[in-house]
């Protein structure tokens, strides 16, 4: 199996597990992060990201989390555009989310295993463990999502950076 093949399949397995969560409404911290987020409003400066916190309260405030996620409020910001205040589109954007990190994943572990089978079973585990049940069902945690695209980027470059260099060292002792 190609391991692009492997991470479409997972991709398609995190798609299938949280299709139940589209139908959801707004839950937790999704109020404040969104339906009350001055920031996501179109005529909100888009440099007030930079200079809120999370919820849309300025840093310097007292009262300011102190939660300094722009990324995340920007894609927020987005879905608003495109879907006001309709929760399907935001659990749209995190199953979709989670799809991506999860074939991004096994990628990684393709890179690092050099073998797809290892890799596979990992984006299935990475895919279906609940540790991400939150993160891509309650709207306010996708942060973590764009997290894991972020971290697994870095971590594949690595990878790559390591493999690519063990394999000219290599080349260079025969």
């Amino acid at each position: 199996m190609e391991k692009h093949l492997a991470g479409l399949l997972c991709g398609a397995v995190a798609l299938s597990l949280y299709l139940n969560t589209l139908n959801c409404g707004f839950s937790y911290d999704d109020n404040p992060a969104i339906s009350e987020n001055a920031n996501l409003l179109p005529q909100s400066p888009w440099t007030d990201l930079l200079w809120n916190d999370f919820w849309g309260k300025p840093l310097h405030w007292n009262s300011s989390h102190k939660s300094y996620r722009p990324l995340c409020v920007a894609t927020f910001r987005l879905n608003y555009m495109w879907h006001g205040l309709s929760p399907l589109g935001y659990h749209v954007v995190n199953v979709c989310l989670h799809a991506v990190v999860c074939y991004l994943y096994v990628q990684l572990c393709a890179l690092i295993f050099n073998n797809v089978w290892p890799a596979l079973l990992a984006g299935l585990l990475f895919a279906a463990h609940p540790i991400h049940t939150e993160a891509v069902s309650v709207n306010g945690a996708h942060n973590s999502s764009l997290g894991c695209d972020v971290t697994i980027h870095n971590q594949s470059t690595i990878a790559l950076l390591l493999r690519v260099t063990l394999c000219r060292h290599n080349e260079k002792d025969r």
